[in-house]
C-alpha cells in the first residue's frame, strides 16, 4: 500500500471511529477537519512510513483538499 492509501486509511477509520458526532467537536473534530493529538513522527512509526513521507504526504492532502 502506498504511503497516501496508508495515511488516508488510517485517517478515514480514526473519523469512522469517533462517528463526528457534536460531542466530537468540542475535541477537535469536525467534518472539515480533524485535530490529531500524535506527531507525524509517531504517525509514520504507526504506519511504518519515515517522516519526511507523512510530512509530504499531509501536505499533498492538504494542497488537494
Amino acid at each position: 500500500m502506498r504511503a497516501e492509501e496508508r495515511l488516508a486509511a488510517f485517517l478515514l477509520n480514526l473519523l469512522n471511529l469517533l462517528n463526528l458526532t457534536q460531542s466530537h467537536q468540542a475535541r477537535g473534530v469536525s467534518a472539515s477537519g480533524l485535530v490529531l493529538c500524535i506527531t507525524r513522527e509517531e504517525n509514520g512509526s504507526y504506519l511504518g512510513l519515515k517522516l519526511a513521507t507523512v510530512g509530504r504526504t499531509f501536505s499533498k492532502f492538504q494542497d488537494e483538499g
